[in-house]
């Protein structure tokens, strides 16, 4: 089903799955968009058995959404992480929803979408999009995968809410998808990603202020822990109350003349990290380098 870009994917994916007051479990760190399209119900943001327990006694588990290769922090799923979510939604007999807009870019492990599991559950959603793998923010095109009964009810939804995407942008769309070159540009694409993230995180060490907790294996993005930097950057950076994200990413927008984004936009647990994108320019991304490390 063709959606206004991946957006509306996962809001008809909500609505046409869960009530109000159900619960919804989103990973964390996780797109902050998720959070937002959830916000009429009860939701956790955190996948570990004692959470998952207490939210079973408080709150009917509708769906979990799953962001793989991931944003912020370019994580992409094993084999062993998708049969464990797998399992988990097949026990529970709840709707797995993989957000898989970044389906291009993976490189250090192999993506591997929700489909090709001999787990894989019936309630089962796949989301993907344009914009984020052709660089076309604009261009709101999106799809949905998923079973017949779903399709049925999420498209009466999108005709009341949508009618229809921009009949233009559709054909622009087309266009992209019929170029014959098209596969070997998201290759290239992929492939200059990968090597700005090994040159990102051989310069961006742990001697001056930077861990890697959760390694980028594809997307677009770098998340390291900023903790070490923190303890260093001036005085008057740490003070407000910020998070550490948050002080790290004041001081190197005011001091470096760099812009990243504090890690807590993304999930409580993510508050020590900064999340850094890939995808700038030649010369922008290596003066940022040379900033970030001087």
């Amino acid at each position: 089903m063709i959606t206004h870009g991946g957006v509306e994917a996962i809001t008809l994916s909500i609505l046409c799955t869960s009530d109000a007051g159900d619960g919804v479990m989103v990973s964390n760190p996780s797109y902050m968009l998720y959070e937002r399209s959830i916000s009429i119900s009860q939701y956790s943001d955190v996948l570990n058995d004692e959470l998952i327990n207490s939210l079973n006694n408080k709150h009917k588990i509708r769906m979990m959404i799953v962001n793989s290769p991931e944003n912020p922090s370019g994580y992409v799923l094993s084999k062993d992480d998708w049969e464990a979510v797998h399992k988990f939604c097949n026990t529970n007999d709840i709707w797995l929803v993989h957000d898989e807009v970044y389906d291009t870019m993976h490189f250090t492990r192999d993506h591997k979408p929700v489909g090709t599991s001999s787990t894989l559950p019936r309630n089962s959603i796949i989301i993907n999009s344009f914009s984020k793998k052709f660089g076309i923010p604009g261009l709101r095109i999106g799809w949905l995968i998923a079973n017949e009964d779903f399709i049925e009810q999420a498209a009466k939804a999108h005709d009341y809410m949508y009618l229809g995407v921009n009949s233009q942008y559709e054909e622009i769309a087309r266009l992209i998808l019929e170029n014959a070159e098209i596969d070997i540009w998201l290759i290239d694409n992929s492939a200059k990603i990968h090597q700005r993230a090994l040159k990102m995180t051989s310069v961006l060490t742990e001697k001056i202020g930077y861990t890697w907790d959760r390694p980028p294996y594809g997307a677009m993005f770098l998340f390291p822990n900023v903790e070490n930097l923190y303890k260093i950057i001036p005085a008057e950076f740490r003070k407000n109350n910020l998070t550490v994200g948050e002080a790290v990413a004041n001081y190197l927008l005011e001091v470096k003349k760099v812009a990243v984004v504090p890690g807590i936009v993304y999930g409580r647990n993510s508050a020590n990290h900064i999340r850094l994108v890939l995808c700038s320019s030649e010369e922008v991304f290596e003066n940022a380098l040379n900033q970030l490390s001087s």
